[in-house]
């Protein structure tokens, strides 16, 4: 009887707290073997199993490592490869620092002990010895960049001194020098994928994928090496429009990511993508199959009922009564291109509205959002919560009044964003304020569950909201929702999809 193929599943985020990487990988193991190998955050444990799938963490983006050597297993790149050995090569470079700085003592008076840098070192011993000792003591001093000639005529105290603010200067200079090109790395956006990338083949790996699914492009240079090495059908899971994303690259940076993902997709046997509007885009850059759309309908454990009877909901988390309007947002907080400082602003002329914040919580953002809450006079109807799980996500909002989503359309990407919010909203009955974007104005129009929005202001926020609290809840939701929502927009409705995909690569 055949084994069960072997999926391997590549995600720069830790798995379990992407919600569609842990929900496709959860599905496909009622019939695949699956291994997730993704990114370690501090306090997680290095191998894991969830819901029969294996999970694998690597610090991916560790630069220690990383030397140009490792460029030599990105031979495919075509288009891209002038800019991305270059880049590799400044990496690499930075990695010699990296290393230097690392073995310098973080406490400089312990390198002051060594003997060596002393004459006494040498200076009892005769013949041979002294000459050794004499030479290591030398070797000791310049190798401090303190001009030798001063070593025989100066104290020790002042030598002392001279050590110090030498050894200071080039830990600083060092120390510099490696966040200078720590920060030059987080501005490389999509060629980060090739540090990915040579972290990742590091690893030691158990058994041979018959199918690599490589989610967003940073996990993309990696899963061409892999399908090349081992023979497997290499799947590519788009979340966003690459090229098209709202990042500060610039012209020559898009240039440089459409360069690196046509060379990748020269190698990809299937995509999939997230929405209807992404999968036209692709299909016009991809040389394969129309690509399959795979969009981000939540799976549901807690409902609505046993949310609010175990006071998990979000209501009962903000301690507000049924009668107070509560907006709820789900999803990290991002400073830019999500509408969050206007929707503070909006709530602000508002006096009985609330906003909840529900995902996962960075301290540098939510104190950007408190800022704006506070300088608006509002700090006491704003309330964040912690992620849940993502099975858990639809009970724990539905006691909302309502979800919104300002998305600001700024690139193509977010313009045709279907995000996992939109569908999570949906799934809990709850009437959705959304930006005025084609893809998300479709949505809430086909299932007629809520309203669209003026997102480019907060004046045009305050309207929409004005106008949902105008009415019932009720009268922003259709008969027809339970119906799209079960048959076309349901988890179920999407694993059919991504398991006749499987089934078509494989046969």
């Amino acid at each position: 009887m055949k084994s069960r193929p072997n999926v391997w599943s590549l995600n720069y985020h830790e798995a379990l707290g992407d919600a569609r990487v842990i929900k496709e990988a959860v599905s496909l193991a009622a019939k695949y073997n699956v291994t997730v190998f993704c990114d370690r955050p501090s306090g997680f444990s290095k191998h894991t199993e969830f819901e029969d799938v294996k999970i694998n963490r690597f610090e991916w983006k560790d630069l220690s490592l990383i030397s140009h050597d490792d460029f030599q297993n990105f031979d495919y790149l075509t288009r891209a490869r002038k800019v991305a050995e270059m880049e590799f090569r400044r990496l690499a470079n930075h990695t010699e620092n990296l290393r230097e700085l690392r073995r310098l003592p973080s406490d400089i008076s312990v390198l002051l002990e060594d003997p060596r840098l002393y004459r006494e070192h040498y200076k009892s011993h005769l013949g041979k010895k002294r000459k050794r000792l004499k030479l290591e003591h030398l070797t000791a001093w310049w190798g401090l960049k303190v001009k030798a000639k001063l070593a025989p005529s100066i104290r020790k105290s002042a030598r002392l001194s001279i050590l110090n603010e030498s050894l200071t200067s080039r830990h600083q200079r060092i120390a510099k020098e490696v966040k200078e090109a720590n920060q030059a790395f987080w501005n490389l956006y999509q060629l980060k994928s090739l540090v990915f990338a040579a972290n990742f083949l590091r690893q030691e790996f158990e058994g041979v994928p018959d199918i690599v699914h490589a989610h967003d492009i940073f996990t993309l240079p990696a899963g061409v090496v892999l399908a090349k090495q081992y023979g497997a059908k290499l799947i590519y899971d788009a979340h966003e429009l690459e090229t098209e994303r709202a990042t500060n690259v610039g012209p020559a940076g898009r240039d440089i990511v459409d360069r690196l993902e046509r060379d990748c997709l020269d190698h990809v046997d299937a995509l999939i993508t997230v929405s209807d509007g992404a999968a036209r885009f692709y299909a016009n850059r991809y040389k394969g199959s129309f690509p399959t759309v795979v969009m981000n309908a939540p799976v549901v454990e807690l409902t609505p009922e046993e949310a609010v009877a175990r006071k998990l909901d979000v209501r009962s988390m903000a301690g507000l009564e049924e009668d107070v309007p509560l907006l709820v947002y789900t999803g990290g907080i991002q400073r830019e291109h999500r509408g969050l400082d206007k929707v503070i602003e909006a709530i602000s002329q508002l006096p009985k509205c609330h906003l909840a914040t529900l995902g996962p919580r960075h301290a540098r953002d939510d104190n950007w959002l408190l800022q704006h809450a506070k300088a608006k006079g509002i700090l006491d109807r704003v309330h964040m919560f912690d992620s849940v799980p993502h099975d858990h996500v639809v009970g724990t909002i539905a006691s909302a009044s309502a979800a919104i989503i300002p998305i600001q359309g700024v690139s193509l990407s977010y313009q045709m964003a279907m995000p996992n919010k939109l569908f999570e909203a949906a799934a809990a009955k709850l009437p959705i304020l959304i930006s005025d974007l084609p893809d998300m104005r479709a949505f809430v129009e086909e299932l007629d569950i809520g309203l669209v929005m003026d997102h480019t202001s907060a004046d045009g926020i305050k309207s929409g909201i004005e106008r949902f609290l105008s009415g019932d809840r009720d009268t922003w939701i259709s008969d027809r929702t339970d119906d799209l929502l079960s048959t076309k927009y349901s988890w179920s409705a999407q694993t059919k999809n991504l398991h006749t995909l499987y089934a078509e690569l494989l046969c």
